[in-house]
């Protein structure tokens, strides 16, 4: 686990930086919230590059050994997502996101030290997920930091419905395809003699759950973003008024 034992104070650190230091303007949640999206971005970045790469050169076979890199890009995620728990679990408490983080954590952890096999698999679904990554980090900041900053209000504003538009094809196209190649091989014993049944139906369900979150985030989006507007056409009515 030397990935991890280095990686996670690097995520602190990133951490405690944009926090006292970066984004000292903001009060609350929204402070603790952008902190967490400088760790994000790091990880985003790093995770959807190796993870799509294993997937592209590597055969699909999710019952194979992990490989040392694998194991490497696992230790790495299980960082992020422990010290970004910690984060949402003192400072911006979010039901879904911890639910999500402690699925993640389950997953990659007993893949990389109980089993030491499906790291593909896992690696499939992170980097469908961390694809859209750096728009969502960028939408979250200048959501964050448009009421102090005219170029964040005009950043929000050119990247919501793009975001809005790629974050929604991901989660309903790819994430749902995704999900269902794992889970069918996994319910069906793909893994069987390699793979505990109980961690593959648990593994299953994991994700599934995740990607049942993951729509009522394409919904809650959907409904800021036509909220977003119905402000800005009243608001510029007002105006012509």
């Amino acid at each position: 686990m030397e990935v991890f034992l280095v990686a996670a104070p690097v995520f602190a650190l990133i951490y405690f930086v944009a926090y006292f230091r970066w984004f000292k303007f903001l009060k609350g949640t929204d402070r603790a919230d952008a902190s967490s999206c400088c760790m994000s971005l790091l990880h985003g970045a790093v995770t959807a590059y190796f993870a799509c790469r294993e997937c592209l050169i590597r055969p699909w076979l999710l019952a194979a050994p992990n490989t040392p890199l694998q194991n490497k890009i696992l230790e790495f995620s299980l960082a992020y997502f422990v010290v970004d728990s910690v984060h949402l679990l003192t400072l911006s408490p979010d039901t879904l996101f911890i639910l999500h983080h402690i699925g993640g954590i389950v997953y990659m952890l007993t893949s990389r030290a109980y089993v030491k096999r499906g790291a593909l698999s896992a690696l499939s679904l992170m980097g469908a997920g961390e694809l859209t990554s750096p728009l969502q980090n960028t939408w979250t900041l200048s959501r964050l930091c448009k009421k102090h900053s005219p170029f964040a209000e005009k950043v929000y504003q050119a990247i919501s419905l793009p975001f809005t538009l790629v974050y929604t094809i991901v989660r309903l196209g790819l994430g749902p395809y995704l999900v269902y190649e794992v889970a069918q091989f996994y319910v069906r014993g793909g893994a069987d003699g390699v793979v505990p049944r109980w961690l593959a139906y648990t593994w299953s369900v994991i994700i599934t759950l995740a990607e049942l979150g993951s729509l009522v985030w394409v919904y809650m989006l959907w409904a800021g973003l036509i909220r977003f507007y119905k402000r800005r056409k009243q608001a510029e009515t007002k105006k012509v008024g």
